[in-house]
């Protein structure tokens, strides 16, 4: 059997990383990386997604196109997730940090959508921005889940803490921008 250079400098690259690092696991560590770069493009879909509600001031409403990004970052990302070995439970203590960045940035949300809420409801995008926070909030809590099923057991409930208010707070933006609490002022675009 024949191996190309290329091949042999890869092999031997690893066996090396791994010789470097006893007592961790390179596998585990890059599978580890998949959960923590998935939540870390979670965040930044989110920053985006606060951003357009944030400066909303009654023209263009980029709110669809910024949550379709997000959907399908979150959709590729939960199937990555799946398709990974289990996060460990060192994994999962070291997402601590971007959850809390995913909940700082949820939180910002609500809050941009309390301030902004007149100026959504005069030019009639309540629909839409509820429609969006609906799908935001359901792809957001696939991936958790996702990232849930997959990790050790020993780590489950500290991932399902790690995650309750950043997910407590896209939905209560779904729940503010419902049509009981949100009112377009011309009617259904």
């Amino acid at each position: 059997m024949k191996f190309s250079v290329i091949t042999l400098a890869c092999l031997a690259s690893f066996a090396a990383t791994a010789y470097s690092h006893p007592g961790t696991n390179v596998l585990e560590q890059r599978d580890d990386e998949t959960f923590r770069s998935s939540l870390e493009t979670a965040w930044r879909d989110l920053q985006h997604v606060r951003l357009v509600v944030e400066i909303y001031d009654g023209g263009p409403y980029d709110l669809p196109e910024a949550v379709e990004t997000a959907m399908k970052h979150l959709s590729n990302d939960r199937d990555s997730v799946r398709a990974s070995s289990a996060l460990s439970e060192a994994g999962a203590a070291n997402l601590k940090v971007v959850f809390e960045d995913l909940e700082s940035e949820s939180f910002d949300i609500l809050n941009d959508f309390s301030i902004n809420k007149r100026t959504i409801e005069k030019s009639s995008k309540c629909r839409v921005t509820h429609n969006s926070a609906a799908l935001l909030h359901f792809f957001s809590d696939e991936l958790v889940s996702a990232i849930v099923n997959n990790t050790d057991p020993k780590a489950k409930d500290l991932i399902k803490g790690y995650a309750e208010d950043y997910l407590e707070d896209l939905k209560l933006f779904k729940i503010e921008s419902s049509k009981e609490k949100c009112v377009d002022e011309h009617g259904l675009p």
